[in-house]
């Protein structure tokens, strides 16, 4: 039972050994620019913190629930780490956008033109630079 457990684990985790890799290295870069930028190294961090939590839990938990025998409750213990790997994500988006400088609006903004300026219905003649109001 012990070894069968063993070999489960390592093989459902060997395929995950690429995305550990990447996380580890993740989570070294938020560390190396926290004091640069440290709201977006935060959720870096906790991004890449969840994710690597999760490539290793998720094959422990594969290989003890079915060698245990208990498939329905692996599939819910599989939607939840599904849903906590989709917050890492979220995570890792929130990063991407936090602590920018916000940029000028640019006069090519729609809201931006007069309404004599937009061009007539069915005239298809791309891009055009408009006058600012």
């Amino acid at each position: 039972m012990q070894n069968d457990f063993l070999h489960e684990f390592w093989h459902g985790l060997k395929f995950q050994l690429p995305y550990v890799l990447a996380y580890t290295i993740g989570i070294a870069v938020a560390l190396n620019y926290w004091r640069r930028y440290p709201l977006p190294s935060s959720f870096v961090f906790l991004g890449c913190a969840i994710k690597l939590a999760v490539a290793i839990v998720y094959p422990l938990t594969e290989a003890y629930l079915l060698l245990e025998g208990k498939r329905e409750f692996f599939e819910v213990v599989t939607l939840a780490i599904a849903v906590i790997d989709a917050s890492a994500y979220g995570l890792l988006f929130v990063a991407v956008f936090s602590a920018r400088e916000v940029m000028p609006r640019s006069y090519f903004w729609p809201d931006d033109l007069e309404p004599d300026d937009a061009a007539p219905p069915g005239d298809d003649v791309g891009f055009q630079e408009r006058t600012p109001r």
